[in-house]
């Protein structure tokens, strides 16, 4: 996508209403050092963890003092200089958080599960998965996409989070899990406090104690499919409740 567009397109996006307040950047309640935010013992798993938003999701979660971070990219070079980068940042912050990184292609099962047989070996699960990487492309009409280029979105914004879904969710079916997640954001997103959105569309711009108290977690409540993705008013076949 041409740069300007993505701009414009990301500007439009920050135009929400869903709280009073909209954030551009980190603030106290969604802050990785909150106490009540900790990760510690946690293992994350982050795709696109090598640069641009996998990155500092990557730095908030070593702030948050998750024991181990794995970052998975497909540009071994970048992996191993962010991880380097994010060992000092784990150290000026007193964090034990250890880094990790897998090369791989995350649209590859046999990638996918070498990561998680890797990490089984070293006696880890993967206790948040932060599914980063994506393809974004232009506004371009379908037919004029062709299928092969359509193809390589389906397998990278499709297929690769089925594949690490399956792969983490089996890891263990009785533990508790957290995953879908920028920044700072994401570590709050991960916790306690976040699970009445849990398995809902949010944005990071939201307020979070506006959204927790306000008319949207009224709506949250009492609509189990707000927030969620379907077709409003159908349910198989048949009108759904309320409509």
């Amino acid at each position: 996508m041409d740069p300007s567009k993505m701009k414009a397109a990301f500007m439009e996006l920050m135009e929400t209403d869903f709280t009073p307040t909209v954030h551009t950047s980190v603030y106290p309640a969604i802050s990785p050092t909150r106490p009540e935010l900790s990760q510690s013992g946690r293992v994350v798993l982050i795709t696109g963890g090598g640069s641009g938003v996998g990155k500092a999701i990557a730095e908030n979660f070593v702030l948050a003092s998750a024991s181990h971070v794995a970052i998975v990219g497909r540009r071994l070079e970048v992996l191993q200089a962010t991880a380097a980068e994010l060992k000092n940042s784990a150290a000026a912050a007193g964090s034990s958080c250890e880094m990790l990184t897998y090369q791989g292609d995350i649209t590859s099962k046999s990638d996918v599960n070498s990561i998680f047989d890797d990490l089984a070996s070293k006696r880890l699960a993967v206790d948040v998965l932060v599914m980063n990487a994506a393809k974004i492309g232009d506004f371009t009409p379908l037919m004029e996409l062709g299928m092969d280029e359509l193809w390589t979105f389906i397998e990278t914004n499709v297929k690769a989070p089925m594949i690490l879904a399956e792969r983490f969710l089996k890891q263990n079916p009785k533990k508790k899990k957290a995953s879908d997640l920028p920044g700072a954001f994401a570590v709050w997103a991960a916790s306690e406090e976040a699970a009445f959105v849990h398995n809902r569309i949010v944005w990071a711009a939201w307020d979070v104690e506006e959204w927790a108290r306000g008319d949207v977690r009224k709506l949250i409540e009492e609509d189990d499919n707000y927030l969620r993705i379907g077709v409003g008013g159908f349910a198989l076949g048949k009108r759904a409740k309320g409509h």
